[in-house]
């Protein structure tokens, strides 16, 4: 018999050095009106020296509410936070604070081995909720990923009223790439937050490198309310795409009948050139509420090449709730598969762009449905929805609107009901 010898787990992979921000030397007293920005200071700045020497930290804030009104430091490498619970934990920005509140740099491994004494990536945040104040004077983040990082998990985290970004990905501090790898965020929930210009989730790539954000799954994650964009998927590295990213169960909902200026969810940027692909949306994709002459789902390319630079998108379950706004916007792009199952908005259901490509569309189509396609896209459309209501509407819409000559409807029953289903418009 082959002895195997033993093995000191301990010794290679201590146990996480745990600091209490109510503890000894910290001493947050988290009862919403005393400030507690010392003590977060104090035990961010022991969790990172922890971190420093190769061994990994976590500041533990206990169910309370903490009061902070002056920035933090930053997290060093895979140092985490985590709290009681999204609705235990409570951080509440003064209306004065500005920046970051939980911020993260080259929380990644760079070398080629990995020792678990040295292993920098898989940084936390899990389990608080964090209010902001709307009326803020300058920008407020929740969590800021700059540079590179690996292997991150977010869970159950809530963030209420904050006039900035809940989730920011992909943007340069120290290094010249910056990009998020191999993570997962869970239990997300976003209400009231972004601003003009700033999304509430932005998901990005920037610099030079070989290398950009991939291989990311977001669970059940909800965006209320957003003042800007809601969620972004955007890429500024010319030499590799994101890619690889997985959403299931996602809802965006708008502030009910407001023109604010912000999509609900976007993929492309209008002048960021690097290119996004293999982007999935299983479970059910809600998208409620759109802002008048935005859309529920934007898809628009940086430029005139824009069928290269997005593609191999699918979403396998789209309800597209009412509201002042559009429903589909997409110029650009190729190899787009979306069952849209539902759309009520008062605007235009479905908007198709000349520089569309390989756009692939089925589910359930409401008769009522407004289309806008532009005529140099509409042999790249191939459709196979099943039509309800009045037929003769279903056919002047679809055709007419959406300039698809010689589209042909199928006639079937379905469970005792009339159904009409348009053959192929096109080529995939």
């Amino acid at each position: 018999m082959v002895s195997i010898p033993s093995i000191n787990y301990g010794a290679l992979w201590p146990t996480p050095n745990v600091i209490n921000v109510r503890g000894p030397g910290y001493q947050a007293v988290g009862n919403g009106s005393d400030d507690d920005t010392a003590a977060f200071i104090s035990a961010i700045n022991a969790a990172n020296a922890i971190s420093a020497a190769g061994h990994p930290a976590i500041v533990w804030a206990p169910a309370g509410f903490y009061r902070v009104t002056s920035s933090l430091p930053q997290f060093k490498w895979n140092a985490s936070f985590v709290g009681d619970g999204h609705q235990h934990t409570i951080i509440l920005l003064d209306t004065a604070y500005s920046g970051d509140l939980f911020s993260w740099s080259e929380a990644w491994n760079s070398g080629a081995t990995m020792g678990l004494l040295q292993n920098r990536s898989g940084a936390m945040a899990a389990n608080f909720g964090v209010v902001g104040s709307r009326s803020a004077a300058q920008r407020q983040n929740v969590l800021t990923f700059y540079d590179r990082n690996d292997h991150v998990v977010i869970a159950n985290v809530s963030a209420h009223n904050i006039k900035g970004q809940v989730l920011g990905i992909g943007a340069t501090q120290d290094a010249t790439a910056a990009y998020m790898r191999e993570s997962t965020i869970y239990g997300l929930r976003c209400e009231s937050c972004g601003d003009t210009g700033v999304p509430t989730i932005d998901i990005n790539s920037t610099g030079s490198g070989t290398e950009a954000t991939n291989e990311i799954e977001f669970l059940h994650v909800n965006v209320f309310s957003p003042y800007g964009d809601g969620v972004v998927l955007r890429n500024g590295c010319p030499n590799i795409g994101i890619r690889m990213l997985k959403f299931t169960h996602l809802r965006v909902e708008g502030l009910q009948s407001s023109s604010l200026p912000g999509d609900l969810l976007v993929i492309g940027d209008a002048t960021l050139s690097g290119a996004i692909s293999t982007i999935s949306f299983a479970g059910s994709l809600k998208l409620t509420s759109p802002y008048t002459n935005m859309a529920s789902l934007k898809i628009h390319g940086p430029d005139q090449t824009a069928t290269d630079k997005i593609y191999d998108i699918k979403v396998d379950h789209l309800s597209i709730g009412p509201g002042p706004g559009n429903g589909l916007d997409i110029n650009g792009g190729r190899n787009i598969d979306i069952n849209l199952m539902e759309s009520s908005v008062d605007g235009t259901d479905i908007i198709v762009g000349a520089r569309t490509g390989n756009l692939r569309l089925s589910g359930l189509y409401a008769s009522t449905w407004a289309w806008n396609v532009d005529a140099a896209a509409a042999d790249k459309i191939e459709h196979h929805f099943m039509v309800v209501g009045n037929p003769n509407v279903a056919i002047s819409n679809a055709v007419n609107a959406a300039n698809f000559s010689g589209t042909k409807f199928i006639k079937a029953k379905i469970g005792g009901e009339t159904l009409y289903i348009p053959a192929m418009a096109g080529s995939w």
